[in-house]
């Protein structure tokens, strides 16, 4: 019994020594402050080993006791029989007489029977021993042995090996055990099998993966390379661009300067308009350029008792149509002055025969079609019947004055011939005379197609002339600057946000 709690409390320390550290052991399962599961353990062992054991030999030792423990001076033989039991027969019969204690030195039946118990466990220990070594090498065979086997074949899995496996031998508990470490330690080699693989795959795809990111590297270094170059191509062309950006816009200025004085120019030619206000103080000029210079102009001069006005529209925009504004103006100033003007048809067709001759047209085929687009009238008052007679003549732009009608005022057109003041494919005519005598408080307007060429409203198309007529009729009994701040706002709000499509110029005059 001795051997085998031994050998078992062994194989547990081992055991628990294999799993728990030493910091581990100290701490106590119960938690209490002194408990510790080494010391716990090794006492068990040792009262489960050696406390029977201690039981037997404490036995034995008060068993042994004889006769004169009793303090008799004399023994009687009933006494004998009662101390020896049956074993006082084996006396003789002079021993069965009295003697003193002191000469029989018997032992008490109990010792005898103890001495007998002893002699025959002795002799079972002997024969035990023999078993015992048998029993021993059973003990370490069957609990020890596996033990071992599984403790080396953890440190062997502690140093790294894998697939280790011990031997099972028993059925037992500790068999089990070793069944699940055999098992743990085959999913152990299957799962570092498993991420060996995967680890060799990953290994695998790195080096793919790098491979790829080098060749993207030199892609995009070749890129890089490219986009600097592309980059500093642009940062050329950037410069280059500022430069000639520094240069259109000092070209520009300088242009904007020239077209400046030119305007300067053309304003200082234009007539003033103190000719017809001296003529007709109810009057307004609305002169709207699209660009810096304007290529409609207006004119107009007086001799005697006649006043002479007009609106001219010339080909082209901007400067182009500046300097045919220019032309026209310089040919009306001369024609004014040197030559008797009979009618306004006249000043067309002199102004007509000019502008051919210094542009020097003849009429082929490809050739520019130069010129321009005018409305004239000559007022003069007739003093006799109150009444003023106008004379009108176009080129394309009409004349516009007003009447009643049932109370209303109404708006009456002089049409123009449909050809301009230069040359002309069709047959050139000379122009129509018109004549109409007017009351005084007549209204009358000449104008370019500016105005209603305008496009704007919701629909972004363009005014045309019926509109033009209605809000000269809505407004023709109003004061003529009143008249031009109005026209001047509705064409700012018909507009919009778009452009201006050309120039403008619009001349009314009440006759007084």
């Amino acid at each position: 019994m001795f051997v085998y709690f031994w050998q078992k409390y062994r194989v547990q320390f081992a055991y628990i020594t294999q799993f728990y550290s030493s910091d581990e052991l100290k701490k106590s399962p119960f938690k209490r402050q002194n408990g510790k599961i080494l010391k716990k353990m090794l006492a068990s062992n040792i009262m489960t080993t050696f406390f029977p054991l201690a039981i037997v030999i404490f036995y034995i030792t008060q068993s042994i006791s004889v006769l004169t423990d009793l303090n008799l001076d004399v023994i009687t033989y009933d006494q004998l029989k009662i101390a020896l039991g049956k074993y006082v027969s084996l006396l003789s019969e002079n021993d069965q007489i009295a003697h003193s204690a002191e000469a029989v030195p018997l032992p008490y039946v109990n010792t005898v029977d103890t001495v007998l118990l002893f002699v025959g466990i002795s002799s079972g220990v002997f024969n035990a021993l023999i078993y015992i070594f048998f029993f021993v090498k059973w003990t370490t065979a069957s609990i020890v042995i596996p033990i071992r086997e599984l403790l080396e074949s953890m440190r062997r899995t502690e140093t790294g090996e894998t697939a280790v496996y011990s031997i099972v031998t028993t059925n037992d508990e500790l068999g089990k055990l070793i069944e699940g470490y055999n098992d743990m330690s085959g999913r152990m080699h299957n799962y570092i099998e498993e991420i060996s693989d995967m680890n060799k795959n990953l290994e695998k795809k790195v080096i793919e993966r790098t491979f790829e990111i080098e060749k993207q590297k030199e892609e995009i270094e070749s890129q890089r390379d490219e986009i600097e170059a592309q980059r500093d191509e642009i940062e050329a062309q950037r410069n280059m661009a500022i430069d000639q950006k520094d240069e259109i816009l000092r070209q520009k200025e300088e242009m904007t300067e020239s077209i400046l004085y030119a305007k300067r120019i053309q304003m200082a030619m234009l007539p003033s308009a103190d000719i017809i206000i001296k003529n007709f103080t109810d009057s307004f000029i609305l002169f709207k350029p699209r660009d810096i210079v304007s290529g409609d102009f207006y004119w107009s001069d007086d001799w005697d008792d006649r006043l002479i006005v007009c609106a001219a529209d010339c080909t082209g925009h901007g400067v182009p149509g500046a300097l045919m504004s220019m032309i026209g103006i310089a040919y009306l100033n001369e024609i004014s002055g040197n030559e008797e003007i009979q009618s306004a048809a006249t000043v067309l067709n002199r102004l007509r025969y000019r502008v051919i001759q210094s542009l020097h047209q003849t009429g082929k085929d490809g050739e520019a079609k130069d010129g321009m687009d005018i409305s004239l009238a000559i007022v003069a008052k007739d003093k006799k019947n109150d009444l003023y007679e106008l004379n009108f003549a176009g080129a394309h732009n009409p004349l516009y004055y007003t009447v009643k009608e049932e109370g209303k005022c109404a708006i009456n057109e002089l049409k123009a011939d449909r050809m301009p003041i230069g040359i002309y494919s069709a047959e050139m005519k000379d122009f129509t005379d018109h004549h109409v005598m007017l009351p005084a408080g007549t209204a009358f307007y000449l104008f370019s197609d500016g105005y209603a060429d305008q496009f704007g409203g919701e629909k972004e198309k363009k005014l045309k002339y019926r509109k033009f007529r209605e809000i000269l009729a809505e407004n023709a009994h109003k004061p003529m600057e009143e008249q031009k701040l109005i026209l001047d706002e509705f064409h700012n709000h018909w507009k919009g946000n778009l452009e201006q499509i050309g120039d403008i110029v619009v001349i009314g005059m009440h006759l007084e």
